[in-house]
């Protein structure tokens, strides 16, 4: 586990997705949770610095992907946290919508993003992992609870419904997949797993005018230097 910020903790899961833990007066923030099974992980990391998973007050989910969501049933039972998330994901979180009729139709894709989204299911162990949502988040919402200064920004196109937190006087963006810091560099997410991927290049774009000075993603290392050059 890395501590990014005063108070704010990277924890990569086996290396395939990021989660986040955010401290404050009362306990952590967990920002997503990775796929099924990784709570064992979020505890180890926990007690390393001195904490349990009794601590994690609240889960913050940046979008209802499998590999964002699929520990979080096991963790709600674990630790009674609140469950927050955008409004338009809500639907998806709570089983309303079928997951896969978020994201392009097989048909309309090569055969790369073929099996990326066939792939989706298969994160999810053959269903979608649901929870109840306690918070509808929206764009600009002051999260001060979580950490001061701290609100949401809407990043639509991989889902609906993604959201990024941001500190404007650290200029510091938890993006989620907005991007992949990948080995061979940043990338753009997954065409197959996103909602429309139209709007999902607009948010880069939105992205590349914010003179972000530290993005942290959902997959890949943290960009630390020269950020907004290389988005």
């Amino acid at each position: 586990m890395k501590e990014i910020l005063t108070g704010i903790y990277l924890l990569s899961l086996g290396g395939a997705v990021n989660v986040y833990l955010l401290k404050a007066k009362d306990g952590f923030t967990l920002v997503d949770t990775g796929m099924k099974g990784d709570e064992k992980r979020i505890a180890k990391a926990l007690e390393k610095i001195g904490s349990s998973l009794s601590s994690i007050r609240r889960i913050v989910i940046t979008h209802a992907h499998p590999d964002h969501v699929g520990a979080l049933p096991e963790l709600v039972k674990l630790t009674g946290a609140a469950v927050w998330i955008h409004e338009l994901d809500a639907p998806v979180l709570r089983g309303e919508i079928d997951l896969l009729a978020t994201v392009p139709a097989l048909t309309t894709l090569g055969l790369r993003d073929r099996l990326i989204t066939q792939g989706l299911r298969a994160m999810g162990g053959g269903s979608q992992p649901t929870a109840n949502v306690d918070r509808e988040l929206k764009d600009g919402e002051s999260l001060n609870e979580v950490y001061s200064g701290l609100r949401v920004r809407h990043l639509p196109g991989h889902s609906a419904g993604q959201l990024g937190l941001w500190l404007e006087p650290e200029r510091f963006l938890i993006g989620a997949d907005t991007m992949m810091n990948l080995p061979w560099g940043l990338t753009m997410p997954g065409k197959g797993l996103s909602s429309d991927w139209s709007v999902t290049k607009k948010t880069v774009h939105h992205l590349a005018k914010q003179d972000i000075k530290i993005l942290c993603l959902g997959h890949g290392q943290p960009l630390l230097d020269n950020t907004a050059a290389k988005i």
